[in-house]
């Protein structure tokens, strides 16, 4: 139910010594963005339209880093959380994982990968 990293998995150090950059090109996607959660929606959605769910925020998300950055983006749209038509987060990171193996596969290009959900927290 939760997830937790240990201080001997991440290093901050000797991750903020890595070069982080991307190269910048315009024939081929560097950028995954996914939705492990993809059918998170917003208290004010009218429906399941995936523009009305974080799907949407993705949607602008790749707006944003194509057309002021000029950074090609690859954005999976699948709901990992939903199957046949009902809600199932049982197994959303697998598939999610799956889906993210294959666009990697498709797009070796690719150099950053985003999983963009919603955090929600208990005031």
């Amino acid at each position: 139910s939760t997830t937790s990293v240990a201080s001997g998995e991440l290093n901050g150090a000797k991750l903020s010594m890595k070069d982080l950059s991307i190269s910048f090109s315009q024939e081929e996607p560097k950028i995954l963005i996914y939705h492990t959660h993809g059918s998170e929606n917003f208290a004010d959605s009218k429906g399941t339209e995936k523009e009305e769910t974080i799907i949407g925020i993705g949607d602008e998300l790749v707006r944003i880093l194509e057309e002021k950055f000029h950074i090609k983006v690859y954005h999976d749209r699948s709901f990992y959380d939903t199957i046949n038509g009902s809600m199932d987060r049982s197994k959303a990171y697998t598939y999610a994982g799956n889906g993210v193996k294959k666009a990697l596969e498709k797009y070796p290009s690719i150099e950053v990968v985003i999983d963009l959900q919603f955090q929600v927290t208990a005031l």
